[in-house]
């Protein structure tokens, strides 16, 4: 601020140029301009820097819109905002509704989002296998996952293993 400032002064002192002013402040040229043309209108409260939010967004949603959510949210506290969002558009689909992350996020600004606590761990209980001296003293059953044959159908693969000798036996 105080470089925009000594600029100013020296452009109105009428000694340089603005090419001799942006090289002094290693600036550009239409930097100069802009910071002088600032001036002029608004003063020296002018040369701060100015805000970069837009004037205006097209996707805006409605204030009323916000506020019909939050009030469904107010009557069922415990749903979510994929649970809100679809009874809203259930209620009235004529409306173009945000997408539920959209929801949620405006309800957490606002704290009406409770947070779900960790989840609890379960230690895993050590299995311990049959132990397997002789042929078909234990079989070892596998199921193998699903995928479509040729002709469409399903198929359900599923080995029967004997555990001691490892030969597969269906």
């Amino acid at each position: 601020m105080d470089q925009r400032v000594r600029l100013i002064g020296e452009w109105l002192s009428g000694d340089y140029t603005k090419s001799q002013l942006a090289r002094r402040y290693n600036v550009s040229r239409p930097t100069v301009d802009k910071w002088i043309s600032r001036y002029s209108a608004g003063g020296a409260e002018a040369l701060s820097d100015a805000s970069r939010r837009p004037d205006n967004s097209p996707n805006k949603t409605s204030d009323e819109l916000l506020a019909r959510i939050v009030a469904m949210k107010e009557a069922h506290d415990k749903w979510g905002p994929k649970k809100l969002m679809e009874l809203l558009r259930l209620e009235d689909p004529s409306i173009d509704w945000p997408s539920p992350s959209t929801a949620g996020q405006w309800l957490d600004r606002m704290g009406m989002v409770h947070k779900r606590g960790p989840k609890r761990r379960y230690g895993k209980s050590p299995t311990k296998m049959r132990e397997a001296n002789e042929p078909n003293k234990t079989w070892c059953i596998d199921y193998k996952g699903q995928f479509k044959m040729l002709n469409g159908q399903w198929c359900y693969p599923l080995t029967v293993t004997d555990h001691a000798s490892r030969l597969i036996l269906a």
